[in-house]
């Protein structure tokens, strides 16, 4: 079965429960919330669904509201409907909906559409998923007798991965390791609070706070408003860059180049200021990330001497005016001298940021890292291409040294830093030391 059917089913599905209701007044699952509320943001979803469908189809980049407060209206405006209207809206609004994601997914499921005006932007191809969702949460928010333990246990199983997926991507995520009863594992932080149960039980404590169905000696406090996920660590050559906003400072990761190179830009918040890490390729591109960023930049910091990680260094030097700093024992390699040379223990400012400067040798004698510690959060820590998910960086060829960096990511990182730390690697999706941190002997013992 395809999203688009069980789209299709799950509409039909919450419609008969809706047409059920005695009147839309009743409270709902969603604090502060009537039926009517519910039954009203599901319509303007759909409209908005079939708006963005329609924008990516047709070229013109429609995103799916105007404004988040213009959404909120719309729903406090509808939802005060006798009954009949409110399951009227959502029948026709999702048959708009359904019919645009149908033309969406044959024509150009590769767009890419955004929530609001020159927000950040995701593939339209993931429209299908996120009406879905709505429908089938929204189904249970009503409150009418219908709850994730009557799903199929595919959908239970895709949905409560999604979910573990949206609360591992937040910064202020829990810390729990969980175990359900068909035999599901998933850890969000370091997996200090132990929580087992069904996957329905496991996704209403998720997805809406409902302890019912979960057991565990202590839970945690679970945050709220994850439906949307901010930042998307898993970005690839082609996407829009992925935004990430920090109190102080916002991150953008865009991938380059066939290698799937990862560039960073940091903007700080109060100044305007902007360091770039790896100017990998692509110089328009880059240059294009820099002016997402407000424009402007001070400082390009390159990881290592590889090529790869430099080939649009001199083309952003030449447009931008910026500086340039690299590990000391890398800079002669490199296509522009630096204008600063970084040993562990410096520091990097910009603006009213500071970046602490790690110096992990081994897979080049002068690769460094970066780590921004958010005075109201956690560490980010920039690696290059010495630390990824799974292991240490590439140490196979000649003058590399599997040793010097795993001793050198051991004691300047792990050592140092938080399970909470997150690390932005050089190429591909992002990762914590906590989800890292139970591998180490295991890398140890194969040289890797």
């Amino acid at each position: 079965m395809t999203v688009l059917d069980q789209l299709a089913d799950q509409t039909e599905r919450l419609l008969r429960s809706a047409r059920n209701l005695p009147d839309a007044s009743g409270p709902s699952l969603c604090a502060g919330w009537t039926r009517g509320h519910v039954l009203t943001h599901l319509a303007r979803n759909g409209d908005a669904i079939a708006r963005a469908a329609r924008g990516a189809v047709d070229g013109t980049g429609t995103a799916m509201y105007d404004t988040v407060e213009s959404r909120d209206a719309d729903v406090d405006a509808g939802a005060g409907r006798p009954l009949a209207d409110q399951v009227d809206d959502v029948v026709a609004t999702a048959g708009l909906a359904a019919s645009a994601l149908a033309a969406l997914i044959a024509a150009a499921p590769e767009a890419f559409v955004a929530r609001t005006p020159g927000g950040p932007t995701f593939r339209a191809a993931n429209l299908p998923g996120m009406r879905l969702r709505e429908v089938v949460y929204h189904h249970v928010d009503l409150d009418a007798g219908f709850g994730f333990g009557d799903l199929d246990s595919d959908l239970v199983s895709m949905l409560l991965a999604d979910q573990v997926k949206r609360l591992q991507h937040l910064d202020d995520a829990p810390s729990i390791r969980l175990r359900t009863d068909e035999g599901d594992g998933f850890t969000i932080g370091d997996g200090a609070a132990y929580v087992t149960g069904s996957r329905a039980g496991m996704l209403m404590w998720l997805a809406r706070q409902d302890p019912s169905g979960v057991h565990a000696d202590a839970l945690p406090t679970l945050p709220t408003g994850v439906c949307v996920m901010a930042y998307e660590p898993d970005v690839h050559p082609g996407d829009p860059a992925s935004v990430r906003e920090l109190p102080d400072l916002t991150i953008r990761k865009l991938a380059v180049s066939a290698m799937s190179n990862n560039v960073y830009l940091l903007t700080c918040k109060g100044t305007g200021a902007q360091l770039l890490i790896d100017a990998a390729d692509d110089a328009l591109a880059v240059l294009d990330l820099v002016a997402a960023g407000g424009g402007g930049l001070g400082n390009v910091v390159t990881t290592h001497q590889h090529w790869d990680h430099h080939r649009a260094l001199a083309a952003v030097v030449s447009a931008t005016g910026a500086r340039t700093s690299a590990g000391v024992d890398d800079a002669a390699a490199l296509p522009v001298a630096p204008d600063w040379l970084l040993s562990q223990g410096d520091w990097i400012s910009f603006g009213d940021a500071t970046l602490s400067v790690v110096h992990l040798r081994g897979h080049t004698p002068g690769s460094v890292a970066l780590a921004y510690d958010d005075p109201t959060g956690h560490v980010h820590l920039f690696t290059g291409d010495s630390l990824f998910p799974g292991g240490v960086g590439n140490t196979t060829n000649p003058g590399q040294s599997f040793d010097s960096l795993y001793a050198d990511v051991v004691s300047r990182v792990f050592d140092v830093y938080d399970d909470d730390t997150w690390v932005y690697p050089g190429h591909g999706s992002d990762t914590t030391l906590g989800a890292e941190r139970p591998h180490l002997q295991e890398w140890r013992a194969r040289g890797w």
